[in-house]
């Protein structure tokens, strides 16, 4: 709210972990004119253009459209590899939780389910599975690598963070003010994108 709605012709994208599957993050989105894309966790409820179903059995059913490489870390991995992910995408409306009061009388939200899951892991490896839900559109095959990608970033995000937290120790200023935050984080951010670019050259 703080933050605000986007200019005219300009399109922000609010991208979330599972910790920010929450049906008033959705709604708020929608209200400041804001796309949003985040991982599920959540199995819902929801209406799909064949009927009342449950999010993960009918993502899990909707059938491949695309594929696209990824370069990941698995957990207890050796380092990144290169995986081939599968890429489904379907309509949905999420309902507003009847048993949550601040969000029991939002209006319906239509939107749109992304899977991309692994078909083919290495043997003895847990495959890969993302479940994203976006406002963006995802009708055509361009669309859903779109968001596909988008997802993607995410984690470089969380490395730009860690480079701010724990490579500039910006949480140790204690700086009070923010006529004195604001520049010291200006800075501290391009050094940030410096050791991230360090760090990647390194590998």
């Amino acid at each position: 709210r703080e933050i605000g709605s986007p200019a005219e012709g300009v399109c922000w994208v609010h991208v979330g972990d599972r910790g920010e599957d929450i049906f008033g993050v959705y709604d708020e989105a929608q209200r400041q004119g804001v796309a949003w894309l985040i991982r599920l966790s959540k199995d819902r409820r929801v209406r799909t253009p064949e009927g009342s179903d449950l999010l993960f059995s009918y993502a899990r059913r909707l059938p491949r459209v695309a594929g696209r490489h990824v370069t990941v870390r698995r957990k207890g991995g050796k380092g990144p590899e290169e995986v081939h992910l599968s890429l489904a995408a379907g309509r949905i409306t999420l309902l507003p939780p009847r048993f949550e009061p601040a969000y029991r009388d939002c209006a319906p939200l239509p939107c749109w389910v992304v899977r991309a899951w692994e078909e083919n892991p290495p043997a003895g490896v847990e495959p890969l599975e993302w479940l994203l839900c976006t406002s963006l559109p995802c009708g055509t095959t361009q669309e859903v690598l779109f968001v596909a990608g988008g997802y993607s970033f995410r984690w470089m995000i969380e490395e730009f963070h860690k480079c701010e937290k724990t490579g500039c120790q910006v949480e140790m200023r204690r700086l009070e003010h923010v006529d004195r935050l604001e520049p010291l984080i200006g800075l501290l951010s391009v050094l940030a994108v410096w050791l991230l670019q360090l760090k990647f050259a390194a590998r």
